[in-house]
């Protein structure tokens, strides 16, 4: 009987890049919600943005721009400083209350010229900074940059989560072959003493068929190198043990 190899979570770490899945994973919506109180600059903004190959949501008050934030969770705002009611420094501000859209990416577009109004709209919870007159074609690279920012993100998390896995199956892994190992070994030292009429030597094989199964599983989940989930009934996912491990298992090998 072959001792199981197991390969810790720490060790598969650097082979995470190349593995990584995201069958799962939802990627972000390219829309980008836009808010300012000038109709006319909306149906510019929309158009543009449109054609570039975004899905603009259009909101003609800062209140109604936090409302469709929350509808829609686009991960990319644009909106004017200077507006009736609630203006968009304090819209921004609102914005990095809610902990559900602290990776939100804020564009703040603004007449005003002075450097301090670009600190103060950036120390308000915008990410980036955007003077009158427009410049759509600067304004669509920078939102373009705001979602290769997003996508960097989602990356990240993916891989912290993986890494999470990776550990825990690892550990887990571990855990179990220890015992299942001293199982194995006294149920092969029971069926070597017992003839195969022994009236207990079919039970003893039937936990030792079992037990291997246990090992098997207990084996992929040592070499989880991806995630890919499985649904069950109820809508709950779950880790597909089978599919997120590098490799196969034959019972031969024990």
């Amino acid at each position: 009987m072959k001792e199981m190899d197991i390969t810790s979570g720490l060790e598969r770490k650097k082979h995470i890049g190349v593995v990584m899945d995201h069958s799962d994973q939802k990627v972000p919506e390219k829309a980008v919600l836009v808010v300012d109180d000038d109709e006319m600059l909306l149906r510019i903004f929309e158009k543009r943005l449109t054609k570039a190959g975004y899905r603009a949501i259009t909101a003609r008050s800062a209140l109604e721009g936090l409302n469709l934030l929350r509808e829609h969770h686009p991960p990319v705002v644009v909106v004017d400083w200077m507006m009736p009611g609630m203006d968009g420094i304090e819209f921004c501000r609102q914005v990095r209350l809610d902990d559900q859209f602290k990776d939100t990416y804020l564009i703040m577009v603004t007449s005003l010229d002075a450097q301090d109004s670009k600190v103060y709209a950036l120390e308000a919870g915008a990410d980036d900074f955007l003077r009158k007159p427009i410049n759509y074609e600067e304004l669509i690279a920078r939102i373009r940059v705001a979602f290769r920012i997003k996508d960097f993100q989602l990356e990240k998390q993916e891989r912290i989560r993986l890494e999470g896995i990776l550990e825990m199956a690892g550990a887990a892994s571990h855990e179990l072959n220890q015992p299942l190992q001293i199982i194995l070994g006294k149920i092969e030292l029971l069926l070597m003493e017992l003839d195969p009429s022994h009236p207990l030597y079919t039970s003893l094989s039937v936990i030792k068929e079992q037990a291997l199964r246990i090992a098997s599983i207990t084996k992929k989940i040592g070499r989880i190198v991806r995630y890919e989930s499985k649904e069950y009934p109820g809508g709950m996912k779950m880790v597909d043990i089978h599919r997120s491990s590098e490799a196969g298992y034959s019972p031969e090998e024990y």
